[in-house]
């Protein structure tokens, strides 16, 4: 009795446990080394597009693709968030820009930290702490604000959220994606 038990919860279970492999197998690493002189592990996920928006509002449309990084040495480990950008306006990064997550009532703060850049093509990061990421390893997304701004100090926001197909957003990317660091 007790081994027909047991067949059936494994046989139950099985489905489950190979999902959970799949989805940890399905990692891929634009990077994956050790830092030969400081001993630094740093993994880093490929980029992902993880939003898009051609509606023009606030005469800004364009796409959005994430990446996460782990960097482990001896005493610490530091997760950051890199977001690329592409957009058909010319936008900048600056000391006040952010990436803004809301999911249900939570709104999560990322302050981009590589200082200022301007183009149709950016790229910055900003580092994730323990909290957050626990948050977001079970939350989905509602909706991404990116704060960029104009000329001089005019700040606009991005807005990015599933609305139909002019608008995506990639709501689970961190629950998939904090899988690989697990």
């Amino acid at each position: 009795m007790k081994l027909k038990i047991l067949i059936i919860i494994l046989f139950v279970l099985q489905p489950v446990l190979i999902a959970q492999k799949a989805t940890k197998s399905q990692c891929k690493w634009q990077k994956n080394e050790v830092d030969p002189f400081t001993k630094v592990k740093q993994r880093t996920t490929e980029w992902e597009k993880v939003g898009y928006n051609i509606i023009l509002k606030n005469n800004i449309h364009g796409s959005l693709n994430f990446a996460i990084s782990e960097q482990i040495s001896e005493n610490d480990t530091v997760f950051s968030l890199w977001i690329n950008t592409s957009t058909a306006q010319m936008v900048c990064f600056n000391d006040q820009s952010i990436i803004r997550i809301k999911s249900g009532d939570t709104i999560i703060d990322f302050p981009l930290l590589a200082g200022i850049n301007c183009g149709n093509s950016l790229a910055n990061y900003s580092v994730i702490n323990p909290e957050d990421m626990e948050f977001l390893k079970s939350n989905p997304i509602d909706l991404l604000r990116i704060q960029f701004s104009g000329d001089g100090n005019l700040i606009i926001n991005f807005d990015i959220k599933n609305v139909n197909r002019y608008s995506k957003l990639t709501t689970d990317y961190f629950i998939r994606t904090l899988k690989c660091f697990e």
